[in-house]
């Protein structure tokens, strides 16, 4: 496992943050993008997509100001973005440029996954108004695969293996997750044990977000976090019980049927309500 880990973090060093951070971005908008699919129209999707990480990105920005307003405090004013020294020329060191200099990585990571998931859910259901039971799986993967690479990445590159080992276990969680849902859902199309299996994957949905958040948590606060990171951490795992219980009573009231579940077929999003009979092609029952 240390030879794996060192193997790892040799490469990343190699490619440095931003590539790879631009590559998480990419790999989480692919997830996002291909489980929306399900469900809605890709350009559709690609809005809700777009504003949160975006949205997620300035949120992790100012707070990493606010957490190290030390590095920022002492650096004078200036109206031009740049200052000019005989032939030499330097961009983005004084005030107020230097808050859009990201070359210093200065995201807090906490920020990113916390911000990801409450700004979707509000964006869903107050801007786009879309079913959250549809929408819930496209953000909770996209914003723990973007995580999990950032956590990797990062710890590989300030020299924290444990970071790097809990990004991976907290990405197998997320395989091993998906792995059964994928079965789950070939059960139910088949119409194998349709009375149980919408009920299951609800259990098993809220069994994930409950380790994984868990395990996020701990990893985070296994270490000297800043205040504002903590702070951070309880919206996560606050957002995470909204999400939860939004996705378990509320749009079931709201449809008024005892167990659902989506289900993913191309293009078309097929609800299945267990309290229905399936009909015959002649229309009976």
């Amino acid at each position: 496992m240390e030879q794996f880990l060192e193997i790892i973090i040799n490469f990343i060093n190699q490619i440095g943050f931003w590539p790879l951070f631009v590559l998480g971005l990419f790999l989480s908008l692919f997830l996002f993008w291909k489980e929306s699919y399900l469900h809605k129209d890709r350009n559709s999707a690609f809005d809700m997509w777009f504003f949160t990480i975006l949205f997620a990105m300035f949120w992790a920005r100012l707070s990493f100001i606010i957490a190290n307003w030390g590095l920022f405090e002492s650096l004078p004013w200036a109206l031009a973005p740049y200052e000019r020294y005989g032939e030499d020329i330097y961009f983005f060191r004084l005030l107020p440029w230097r808050f859009f200099d990201l070359r210093d990585g200065g995201f807090l990571f906490t920020s990113i996954f916390s911000a990801y998931i409450l700004f979707a859910f509000l964006y869903n259901i107050f801007v786009k108004r879309w079913n959250w039971r549809e929408m819930f799986l496209p953000v909770i993967l996209s914003a723990e695969v973007l995580l999990v690479f950032v956590l990797i990445v990062y710890g590989a590159l300030v020299g924290l293996p444990d970071v790097v080992l809990g990004g991976f276990f907290i990405g197998a969680v997320i395989l091993g997750f998906l792995a059964i849902i994928m079965f789950l859902r070939f059960m139910l199309k088949k119409n194998y044990l349709v009375d149980i299996l919408p009920g299951l994957i609800n259990f098993v949905v809220m069994l994930f977000i409950l380790v994984s958040f868990a395990l996020i948590t701990r990893l985070f606060l296994s270490y000297d976090i800043s205040l504002i990171d903590r702070i951070n951490v309880f919206v996560m795992n606050l957002t995470g019980v909204i999400l939860a219980f939004y996705f378990i009573f509320v749009e079931k009231r709201k449809k008024n049927t005892r167990e659902s579940v989506i289900l993913g077929g191309g293009r078309r999003s097929v609800i299945m309500n267990v309290n229905k009979p399936f009909k015959k092609k002649n229309g009976e029952d």
